[in-house]
């Protein structure tokens, strides 16, 4: 039987994508026969372990760096090179398959210096996905990231390097932008690939008669714009009185006082539904069906290379967006048109791109179920991802 590690730093909570990627890599795996082992955050709480049977292994994530300095990034790879040596004893029965799904260059680097000492056989297949740019929240060109690109280089190279007895390594982001940058970094084929995700496709047609509805879900840090929110949502209402907003947002780390804010002032709306929990697989889903249109003011900036697991999850589901102009993940639906773009990113921006939406959301609609039905046809690609990295093993890796 093949056997699978998932290696996730990042991953302690229910909440957001990082929880929904592991719950859908474990249920395709299973239909693959694959047996899954999970590695996570050090500081994941008792449903995560419990859900995947998981390993809280790495102490620290990309989440945690400040200062972004060759001194951090080397200190930041010493640590997580030592949380793998001390996972040693639990990874399980000789894995074939390593899957990163919020990969970064510490967790390459890290990995490319314990494989040697894992129990693998001679051949394994690498997956990874490389979800930012590669600090999470400065653009891929931003100076500061420039100066870290050689140590980036050497880190992949040094993974490549580590498979060199005849292993292969399957490398995805979810963009074009990121996927040049990287290409050109690492010199290597980069595939623009989804990340996984947990809601299936298509959706219900959307009922005319109730109130129109939007939806801001996710994490509510900096850079997703919810600084925006409560006087956006004024200026739709001076208009459209009988919108109505659903906001869901996880307040907590560096942006804590400065969203407390914002959903202080956004539960006195009439007419916008808020809410801070942490929301189940089922929940989030729930949330996401009972929108019209889903609303992202991310920074274009930050949004310039990166990609969104709430996009990709309104792709699937035949929603439309409301997204910043300048953000990659949404390129190719506003050409598309199914989505409307916010320019500029204010909070008058927001309200007139959310009333554009409103007028023409039949067409948007239309385009995005279409879209939708398309998905839905093709083979999914993180299960062909996983056949691909399955059959460049030789069939004695197999067994």
């Amino acid at each position: 039987m093949t056997t699978a590690l998932i290696l996730d730093p990042a991953l302690q909570s229910v909440g957001g994508h990082h929880y929904n990627a592991a719950l859908r890599l474990r249920a395709d795996l299973a239909a693959l026969n694959i047996d899954g082992s999970f590695h996570v955050s050090a500081e994941a709480n008792a449903d995560v372990l419990e859900a995947l049977d998981g390993f809280q292994t790495f102490r620290r994530s990309v989440y945690w760096r400040s200062a972004h300095s060759k001194e951090e990034f080397r200190r930041f790879v010493r640590i997580t090179r030592m949380d793998l040596k001390d996972a040693l004893p639990y990874i399980g029965r000789q894995p074939q398959l390593v899957i990163m799904p919020c990969c970064d260059p510490v967790l390459a680097l890290a990995v490319a210096g314990q494989l040697p000492r894992w129990p693998f056989r001679p051949k394994i297949s690498l997956i990874l996905w490389l979800m930012f740019a590669p600090h999470y929240k400065r653009a891929i060109d931003d100076p500061s990231i420039k100066l870290l690109w050689e140590e980036y280089a050497a880190s992949f190279a040094a993974l490549r390097s580590s498979l060199d007895r005849g292993g292969h390594m399957i490398v995805c982001c979810e963009t074009e932008g990121m996927a040049a940058a990287y290409r050109q970094m690492l010199g290597l084929e980069v595939e623009v690939v989804p990340g996984p995700n947990l809601v299936a496709p298509g959706r219900q047609r959307r009922n005319a008669e109730r109130p129109f509805r939007v939806l801001c879900i996710g994490h509510a840090n900096e850079p997703k714009g919810y600084q925006w929110l409560p006087q956006a949502i004024r200026l739709v209402r001076d208009v459209e009185p009988g919108i109505r907003f659903l906001v869901h947002g996880i307040v907590d780390g560096a942006d804590y006082a400065a969203n407390r804010k914002v959903f202080d002032a956004l539960v006195r709306f009439p007419n916008v539904v808020v809410s801070n929990d942490v929301l189940s697989p089922t929940e989030y889903q729930n949330w996401m069906e009972e929108a019209d249109v889903v609303l992202l003011p991310y920074d274009p900036l930050v949004y310039r290379t990166r990609g969104s697991g709430v996009f990709n999850e309104a792709t699937r589901l035949g929603l439309p967006v409301i997204a910043s102009l300048g953000c990659g993940f949404a390129s190719e639906a506003f050409a598309a048109g199914r989505a409307q773009a916010i320019n500029p990113l204010t909070a008058e921006g927001i309200a007139a791109a959310v009333l554009m939406a409103t007028a023409n959301i039949s067409r948007l609609t239309r385009e995005a179920q279409l879209k939708a039905q398309e998905i839905e046809k093709e083979q999914d690609p993180i299960t062909r991802l996983i056949r691909e990295g399955v059959r460049r093993l030789s069939p004695i890796d197999k067994d």
